[in-house]
């Protein structure tokens, strides 16, 4: 019972004790709610405080405190750990807020922390510092208790970790929450983590994590970590900058890992039905994990990671099983990754950056061959170390990207070495972007390392080899991570066969026009030289800053290189190429174009780029024929050939070729560029259209694809030294070709080819200026010529108004216009002289017809395929023509010759004149028509002087003219200034064989009658076999000859002339006959030098025999009787009519005239003339000198006293005065008469003032019979009476005469002019006559 009380009191003093500590509790607890609003006022010391209990330095913004939920309750804003030493960690808090467990930290007396709420933290812990000092966990500690002992409840949101593994941030872990719960010994926490920083809830992985601390040696207890189906295309779409592809995935994520004191224990990782997946043109690619798990497990001081039956799939095909193991000891790590099929890897191409859909599709569709691995991977004593094999790797180009086929090497990595080495091994390498075809090599070979501490990547060796060429190369590449890329590279190669070089050309590099063009211009050829240098930036190529160098040289042999696809190629070449930067250089040191040797050609590419030109730049001997193989098919052919067609080589020449061709496609848009020069040095050249020759060409041709050009080219052309200047190029849709010549022209070098009838008459030389303008067309060609000049220093030999002293100027123009088949010429010569012609070139060129007008003759076309030759003028000399159309009319035609002539036969020649002459004879006014005929030429001309035709033609006496004549009017007139020479000899050639008859012929209006004239050429003389004139019954009949003696002509004829009355032949002279009633006969053979028609008496030489019968003289006058005139007979029968008027009162009766004349250079001599008269004998001696026209003869009178019977009869019948005259009596009256028996006479003088003198005059008496003195008798008694008287004086003249000489009719030869007799009475005296001469 004692007990009760004693507890009521214990339990009452308790009770009080209870409520005092809840009142003081109370206070206390008031007082801290009062102060907790106070608390951030002593935020530095609570900061210090809390620094000093952890050992760290922690930084607060602020702070704040209040009562909630029973207990204090503080806000931190800004809670921060900085970096410092010895602490790998480092966060900070945007706020925590701190509820503070008020009876347990007053039952424990250390804060308790009932909950704690982080908001906003961001946690960086770095694993292993790479070299810093070990973490200083110790200090940690004290935050381990608070957050394993000391805290109720966790709760975290927004979590933001990243961890550091050896200076490499590993992806931040996001939280979205974590609640963290502590119950005793018995720790738990779950939340969730966010696949990355977007925090989207149904992106988020459960984590648990369960631990227990009541194992005295450390935690223990177990992670989970859970995915299921987590979508994760949102997430690859944020992780991909771009997502064309919808790429998708699902991670199917179970792990569970056990935490032991030490760390973690074993884990495992299982990922089935795991999968990536993305679409492509309706196509949908996936790599899964159909099933595997992957476990580690802590072994010594680090760990093992193995996979179990790993199963992956690649667009629904599964690999080969896989396995890989990781393996972490003693701070070394080893990692093996079984074999991996190159195939399985595609549906990972998605994620590749910078694939298009179409080259993803392309690789996508590409099968892959080969295996990757095993890869191993070690890290051992803080060095790594990779190694991956390769074996068969193969897959077709696509997409840009380079096939291969057979592939194997092997790789070797460490952080600052990497080496990938190829064993010697065939490969295929198909990149068609690079290559047309794919390579083919039958053995490769490559070492190459890459430095990463230099960023440098070498390549000690690379080999290749293939029937094409083979290779070693050594390079390197250094790639700085600042600044740019530079190469060193040195190969050596021999190439085998150039013509498969193209498929070795990297097109994209090179460019596609480049390449292309090099493959297809390289065919064959060979090289075991080749050297290749490359230093310099790889972006600085090609290195125009001298930044760099890239070199390539080598010498290649039988090279045939097709340069253009239309022109030939070249052949057999040897060359030696340089590659300098972009720039190629060959120079070619023989080569075949065409079938035609090249020696030091030059061949550069400037720019090895898309601007690429080739240049060529050459020099060879051109021969004539390679112009078509050469040109034939290129953009040359329709203007070069078409010249060179026109102007045709005919030796071979030197051509410099300087050519440029664009290949790239940049240069596309340019023309081929095609210049030259052809070097002529007495070069033959042919202009085919004008069928013309040039020789001698000396000069330079330069040309720029069609446009040609020179200056000063110099040529022989129809042998005549000639400059040229050329130009040709396009005209509109033509080529046109303008050529300027001047030419030095002499007649001496004409070539037989051009010589035309007028060569003979030309001589010397002038200066001819020309232009020549050719037009090609595609179908046609056209030409225009002009040639002009002064004709100074040229003679023109040509008669009339032709004629052209060579120091004279005369403006001649000649104009050709044409095309291929022929042309029209027209020359013009100083208004004398028209030439128009067409010409054509056909067979050879010639003048198919052609019109020569001369003077004032019209110049109109001629007929087809005939000549014309038209005179026209005041006054024209046929003689003088005569050679000049003889030499149109004797040309050779066009079949007597091989070569077609050059004019064609002349068909008609027109003349007409206000005067016409013909050897020296005018024929007045007339004209003149000759056209041929199958015997020759016919000739028809009407004039005042003649009219009548002629035929001129080929006989037996080669040329002859036929003439007949209606009338022929001559006069005498004496050669006038420019006459022809007529007697030189060559003038005998000249004189055809002629046939003429003229009807009605007169001279000097003395009608001749009928004459007829033949004669021809004869061994060099003309011989005149018939000469001819008939007027009535008086006759000329005759023949001659013409010929050469001592460098002169002489004419001889002989003949003779009758007439049965004499006085009327001389009436027909129109003189008064003075010989009446009388026969003559004359032969003549006479000669005088120089033509027939240039007879004269000063010249005459020959003899003349005549004889004049039965005639009385019934005028004693001898005008019109030259040949009386010569014996001065008018004076002496004027004298002797004084002594005999009886006699010749009525004229004198002859029965014979006759006697020799000698002609001796121009002398004439007689010593047998007789005139045997009825009144006497008369006898002539002597000589007439016709060049002085002197005289000197003897004439002696003897008369016929017997024949005088008559007058004696006359005197006896009273008639006395009859016989005065007749018998001179000088007794008138007596029986004995005195009779004149002989008169001398000397004849002196001219023939204009001839002087007579009597130097004799011998008498005789004689006795008449007594009845002639008697009465007269009848007349019957006179005849016996005149008998009687007859007989007398008959006997008389028989007696001596008086001083012992005897009359006789003929003189002695010896008879000298004397005294007169004596008893004459009279002495000599002149007559005082003086003849003259008609």
């Amino acid at each position: 019972m004692i007990g009760l009380p004693l507890c009521r009191r214990v339990g009452r003093w308790c009770w009080y004790g209870f409520v005092a500590a809840l009142a003081v509790l109370a206070l206390t607890m008031s007082l801290a709610r009062s102060l907790l609003p106070q608390v951030d006022g002593i935020r530095s010391e609570i900061l210090s405080w809390a620094e000093q209990r952890l050992e760290l330095e922690l930084a607060l913004e602020s702070l704040g405190a209040g009562w909630a939920h029973g207990g204090p309750h503080l806000t931190l804003r800004g809670l921060s750990l900085p970096p410092q030493e010895g602490v790998n960690a480092e966060f900070s808090v945007a706020q925590i807020e701190l509820q503070l467990d008020f009876w347990a930290t007053l039952s424990t007396l250390s804060p308790q922390l009932k909950q704690i709420r982080i908001q906003g933290l961001d946690l960086e812990l770095d694993l292993q510092g790479g070299g810093e000092p070990e973490m200083e966990w110790g200090k940690l500690t004290p935050l381990r208790d608070l957050f394993l002992y000391q805290l109720g409840d966790l709760s975290i949101e927004a979590v933001s970790a990243r961890l550091n593994w050896q200076g490499h941030a590993l992806a931040p872990i996001h939280l979205s929450e974590l609640k963290w719960q502590n119950r005793g010994q018995r720790h738990l926490g779950v939340g969730h983590i966010y696949l990355d920083e977007a925090l989207r809830d149904d992106e988020q992985l459960t984590v648990a994590i369960e631990l227990s601390s009541a194992d005295p040696l450390g935690l223990k207890g177990r992670a989970y970590l859970n995915a299921e189906q987590l979508d994760l295309g949102d997430w690859l779409a944020r992780r991909l900058d771009e997502n064309p592809y919808h790429s998708e995935g699902v991670l199917n994520l179970q792990a569970w890992a056990s935490i032991g004191p030490e760390g973690p224990g074993l884990i495992q990782l299982q990922l089935d039905g795991s999968s990536f997946s993305w679409h492509l043109e309706e196509q949908t690619h996936e790599l899964s994990i159909s099933q595997g798990r992957l476990q580690w497990r802590p072994v010594g001081s680090g760990g093992e990671l193995q996979s179990q039956a790993l199963q992956l799939v690649s667009d629904g095909v599964a690999w080969p099983q896989s396995a890989f193991a990781l393996r972490h000891q003693s701070g070394d790590l080893r990692l093996w990754l079984d074999r991996l099929p190159l195939w399985g890897l595609q549906p990972l191409l998605a994620l590749a950056p910078g694939l298009t859909a179409e080259q993803l599709a392309a690789l996508m569709a590409t099968p892959a061959e080969g295996t990757l691995g095993p890869l191993q991977l070690q890290q051992q004593a803080s060095q790594w170390r990779l190694t991956l094999p390769f074996d068969g790797l193969g897959w077709e180009a696509a997409a840009g990207l380079p096939g291969l086929e057979g592939l194997s090497g092997e790789l070797y990595w460490q952080p600052e070495w990497t080496r990938l080495s190829l064993e010697a091994q065939p490969l295929a390498l198909d990149w068609p972007a690079q290559w047309p075809e794919p390579l083919q090599l039958s053995k490769l070979s490559l070492s190459a390392e890459w430095l990463p501490e230099q960023s440098l990547l070498r390549i000690p060796d690379l080999a290749l080899t293939n029937d094409d060429l083979s290779a070693q190369l050594s390079a390197a590449l250094a790639l700085p991570a600042e600044g740019a890329s530079r190469l060193q590279l040195m190969s050596r190669v021999a190439l085998h066969r150039a013509g498969e070089a193209g498929h070795y050309f990297p097109r994209r590099a090179m460019g596609e026009g480049l390449s292309e063009y090099l493959a297809g211009a390289l065919r064959a050829g060979r090289s075991d030289n080749v050297q290749l240098i490359w230093h310099g930036e790889l972006g600085g190529y090609p290195y125009r800053d001298d930044s760099g160098r890239f070199l390539a040289g080598f010498t290649l042999e039988g090279l045939e290189f097709d340069f253009l696809e239309q022109w030939p190629a070249v052949t057999d070449a040897t060359l030696m190429a340089r590659f300098a930067n972009e720039s190629m250089d060959l120079q070619v040191a023989r080569a075949t174009l065409a079938g035609v040797t090249i020696e030091g050609a030059h061949v550069t590419i400037p720019t090895l780029d898309r601007s690429a030109t080739l240049s060529v730049e050459g020099s060879l001997l051109a021969e004539p024929s390679m112009a078509e193989a050469v040109l034939g098919g290129t953009f040359l052919a329709p203007t070069v050939l078409g010249t060179l067609e026109q102007v045709q080589l005919q030796a071979p020449v030197p051509l410099s070729l300087d050519m440029t061709f664009p290949l790239g496609s940049e240069v596309a848009d340019q023309s081929n560029v095609v210049k030259g020069r052809l070097a002529f040095w007495d070069t033959p050249v042919h202009l085919s259209t004008l069928d013309l020759d040039l020789e001698q060409v000396r000069g330079e041709l330069r040309f720029s694809n069609s446009d040609i050009e020179a200056d000063a080219l110099m040529a022989r052309i129809y042998n005549q030294p000639t400059e040229l200047a050329l130009r040709g190029g396009s005209r509109g849709e033509d080529y046109g070709i303008d050529i300027d010549f001047t030419s030095h022209w002499q007649q001496q070098r004409i070539p037989p080819a051009l010589q035309t009838p007028l060569d003979p008459f030309i001589t010397g030389g002038t200066r001819l200026d020309g232009q020549l303008a050719l037009r090609l067309g595609s179908e046609s060609l056209d030409y225009q010529a002009e040639i002009h000049s002064e004709l100074t220093g040229l003679k023109l030999g040509l008669p009339g108004v032709l004629y052209k002293e060579s120091d004279q100027p005369w403006s001649a123009t000649l104009a050709l216009t044409g095309d291929k088949e022929g042309s029209e010429l027209y020359l013009q010569l100083a208004e004398r002289a028209h030439f128009i012609g067409d010409l054509s070139y056909a067979d050879g060129a010639g003048f198919d017809r052609y019109h020569l007008a001369l003077d004032q003759a019209e110049p109109t076309p001629a007929e087809r395929n005939s000549g014309l030759i038209s005179l026209q003028s005041a006054r024209i000399d046929l003689s003088e023509y005569d050679p000049l159309i003889r030499a149109f009319a004797e040309a050779p035609s066009r079949d007597d010759t091989a070569r077609r002539s050059l004019l064609p036969p002349l068909d008609r020649i027109q003349i007409r004149a206000d005067e016409l002459r013909l050897l020296e004879q005018s024929l007045g006014s007339g004209s003149l028509t000759a056209q041929p005929n199958r015997d020759g030429w016919g000739i028809a001309l009407e004039s005042e002087g003649l009219r009548g035709e002629a035929l001129v033609g080929e006989g037996n006496h080669g040329l002859g003219l036929q003439i007949q004549a209606d009338y022929l009017h001559l006069n005498s007139a004496e050669p006038e200034p420019g006459d022809p020479d007529l007697s030189l000899p060559r003038m005998i050639g000249q004189v055809p064989a002629l046939d003429v008859a003229v009807e009605a012929l007169t001279y000097n209006g003395i009608a001749l009658g009928r004459a007829q004239l033949q004669g021809h050429r004869d061994s060099g003389a003309y011989e005149i076999t018939l000469l001819s004139l008939q007027q009535d019954s008086h006759q000329l009949l005759g023949s001659g000859s013409w010929f050469e003696t001592e460098g002169t002509t002489q004419s001889r004829f002989e003949g003779q002339v009758t007439s049965p009355d004499v006085g009327a032949l001389i009436g027909q002279f129109g003189f008064t006959p003075v010989i009446e009633d009388a026969r003559t006969a004359l032969n003549f053979d006479l000669h005088w030098p120089g033509a027939p028609w240039q007879s004269d008496l000063s010249t005459l030489e020959g003899e003349l025999d005549y004889e004049i019968t039965d005639g009385r003289m019934s005028d004693v006058s001898d005008r019109g009787a030259r040949l009386l005139t010569l014996f001065s007979l008018e004076s002496l029968m004027r004298r002797l009519s004084l002594d005999f008027s009886d006699v010749f009162s009525k004229g004198m009766h002859f029965r014979r005239f006759a006697g020799t004349l000698q002609f001796e250079q121009g002398v004439l001599v007689t010593d047998d003339s007789v005139m045997d008269a009825n009144a006497g004998t008369m006898r002539i001696n002597g000589q007439t000198d016709l060049n002085t026209r002197a005289l000197d003869y003897q004439i002696t009178f003897s008369p016929a006293l017997t024949s005088n019977v008559p007058a004696v009869v006359f005197l006896s019948t009273g008639a006395w005065t009859v016989g005065l005259g007749a018998f001179a009596v000088s007794k008138f009256l007596e029986p004995v008469i005195e009779v004149i028996t002989r008169l001398r006479y000397h004849l002196t003088g001219t023939l204009d003032e001839p002087e007579l003198v009597e130097v004799e005059r011998a008498k005789r008496e004689i006795a008449l019979p007594e009845a002639a003195t008697g009465a007269a008798i009848s007349e019957a008694d006179a005849g016996a009476k005149a008998k009687a008287v007859q007989e007398a004086l008959n006997e008389a003249l028989d007696a001596p005469e008086q001083g012992g000489a005897k009359d006789g009719v003929s003189p002695a030869a010896d008879e000298q002019p004397g005294q007169p007799g004596a008893g004459s009475g009279l002495g000599p005296e002149p007559t005082g006559e003086s003849g003259s001469n008609p």
